[in-house]
C-alpha cells in the first residue's frame, strides 16, 4: 500500500492585491489554508461572454488538506468577487512529508 503524503494546491485570481491578501488573510484565520502564497500582477488572457478579455490580475498559490477540499471551494464561492471564479484544485505527486504533516495539522488539527 502506498502512503504517500498528499496535499492540495488549489489556485484562484482575483482583480487585485488587497483582494488577495483579504481572500489569504480569512482563509488561515478559518483554517481553510495552511499557507496561501499571491503572485502578481499577472497577465489573464481570456474569452468572457463572447468577447476577447486581456486584465492584470493576482494569483492565489492555497496549500490545503484534502479533508478541506470542499469547504475550501465552498469558502471561494462565498468570498470571491467575481460571478465565476477560477477554482482548479490539484492533487500532489509528491511533496515532502514533513511539509503535508504540517499543512494538514493547520488545517484539521491532526498531525497526519
Amino acid at each position: 500500500m502506498n502512503s504517500r503524503p498528499i496535499i492540495l494546491v488549489c489556485l484562484t485570481t482575483v482583480s487585485n492585491q488587497n483582494q488577495a491578501r483579504e481572500m489569504a488573510r480569512a482563509l488561515l484565520d478559518q483554517r481553510v489554508a495552511a499557507c496561501v502564497q499571491i503572485d502578481g500582477p499577472i497577465e489573464s488572457h481570456y474569452r468572457w461572454q463572447g468577447e476577447d478579455c486581456c486584465e492584470s490580475e493576482f494569483r492565489l498559490v492555497i496549500k490545503t488538506s484534502v479533508e478541506q477540499k470542499d469547504r475550501l471551494r465552498e469558502f471561494i464561492r462565498d468570498v470571491h468577487p467575481y460571478d465565476q471564479p477560477q477554482i482548479v484544485t490539484l492533487e500532489s505527486v509528491d511533496v515532502e512529508a514533513g511539509y503535508a504533516a504540517w499543512v494538514n495539522e493547520e488545517t484539521t488539527g491532526r498531525r497526519v
